[in-house]
């Protein structure tokens, strides 16, 4: 009976991964190890290990389609909604508000000569065109050498892209109606294999709008970001960020500065760290970051891992 069972589990497993290889699934993940600040002056062990899915095929008329979700955000995120009014001791309504089920924390998208469409958690056409410049630390540090972006990613979103010769177009949009409105967003870059410009324009419907350029640059181990951007109407302030790394051999060094203090709950930061690439995907990262708007600073040492 036991030879039995084996044999049927064998075939079973057997035909999964034949049934995987047909529709074009691949597995990926990454993982991390180390210690962390939180800008608290307390330091604690920080590691975490996550599952990629990707999913891919083509139509007969030469369509490329595809999907992308993590295992952490494959199932629904709830929200406990609080009922009101003369129902208000009623029990709470739950709903599903996120999720790669629900059209967010993972993205679906079909492409071809029309260019490509994608919907889900996707970024702002603006984002997408722009980008940020390179932060620090195997955990990030909480990403201070992130500038703001107005319009996107907060809600299941759709962006359109068209490349030729170099130049990249983006048009983005968030959700159809409701009462948060419609953001959406513009983008354009042109890319060579040494050097991008772009240009992003965001709308968030709320009475905001966010003009953002971007420019980067490598040669001889040396990389090169900046970006800056400008808000008006009900959020109004400027924002820039820099940065530069140099490669040499498996070592890189990287230094950043970045200021979104004055659009919305942003921060003057700094940051510089290192890395050494042990090669088969493992690497070992160590970063410091300074909150100068809050006056605090925050430090990481780890390996990151690729699978």
């Amino acid at each position: 009976m036991k030879k039995v069972l084996l044999a049927t589990t064998m075939l079973v497993a057997g035909a999964s991964v034949a049934a995987a290889q047909e529709s074009n699934i691949t597995l990926s993940g990454d993982a991390r190890l180390g210690i962390v600040s939180d800008f608290k002056d307390v330091v604690t062990f920080n590691s975490r290990a996550r599952v990629t899915f990707k999913l891919a095929g083509e139509t007969d008329s030469g369509l490329s389609f595809g999907a992308t979700f993590r295992a952490d955000n494959a199932g629904a995120n709830t929200t406990t909604i609080a009922p009101d009014g003369p129902d208000a001791d009623a029990l709470p309504d739950v709903a599903n508000t996120g999720g790669a089920v629900n059209g967010m924390a993972g993205n679906v998208f079909i492409s071809g000569a029309f260019g490509k469409l994608s919907m889900g958690d996707v970024d702002g056409a603006a984002n997408a065109a722009v980008g940020q410049v390179s932060g620090v630390g195997y955990t990030g540090l909480t990403d201070l050498n992130e500038v703001t972006y107005i319009a996107g990613g907060t809600k299941e979103s759709v962006l359109y892209e068209y490349t030729v010769s170099g130049f990249t177009g983006y048009v983005s949009s968030g959700q159809l109606s409701g009462k948060d409105g419609n953001p959406w967003s513009l983008g354009v870059k042109y890319a060579t294999d040494t050097y991008s410009v772009s240009l992003g324009y965001e709308d968030d419907d709320n009475g905001s709008t966010h003009t953002i350029i971007g420019a980067t640059g490598s040669f001889q181990g040396l990389s090169l970001s900046a970006i800056y951007g400008k808000a008006s109407g009900k959020t109004v302030g400027k924002q820039y960020a820099v940065s530069a790394s140099y490669t040499v051999d498996a070592i890189t060094g990287t230094l950043f500065y970045a200021d979104d203090s004055e659009i919305k709950e942003g921060a003057k930061a700094t940051g510089i760290g290192v890395s050494y690439d042990l090669g088969s995907g493992a690497k070992l990262s160590a970063g410091y970051v300074k909150n100068r708007t809050a006056d605090t600073d925050s430090f990481d040492v780890g390996v990151t891992l690729k699978f």
